[in-house]
């Protein structure tokens, strides 16, 4: 929302010759009224920043809530992460055993059959 700030306030000059009071009296007048559109108008810009400060505000706490809950979300699925990593060393780690013992268990069988060929040869 864009506010528009350009309050020129033009004032009229006093008459400063010898006119009678009243005149000058009317001249004042003329300028308190001016000065009191201006300060209307100020006051109705001033009221109109008020009400976008007022949504800003609202609009920013908002934001902080989305962000908490997000930050909540995050904690929960990295914690669920971490677990789950967890879960696959464990799995590569009992792999990597039985990997070992299968090649261990082969290079047993090999040399028994080795073993019984040269018995028989």
């Amino acid at each position: 929302m864009a506010v528009k700030s350009s309050h020129v306030i033009e004032m009229q000059p006093l008459n400063t010759s010898n006119e009678p009071s009243q005149t000058m009296s009317a001249q004042n007048q003329l300028i308190l009224e001016q000065q009191d559109q201006h300060l209307d108008s100020i006051l109705g810009t001033v009221q109109n920043l008020r009400d976008i400060a007022f949504t800003v505000g609202n609009e920013l706490d908002e934001h902080q809530e989305m962000l908490e809950e997000i930050d909540l979300r995050m904690d929960s699925t990295q914690d669920k992460l971490g677990n789950a990593m967890q879960k696959v060393k464990s799995i590569l780690e009992r792999t990597q055993n039985m990997k070992s013992s299968y090649i261990i268990l082969i290079l047993v069988l090999a040399l028994s059959i080795l073993a019984i060929l040269l018995a028989l040869a």
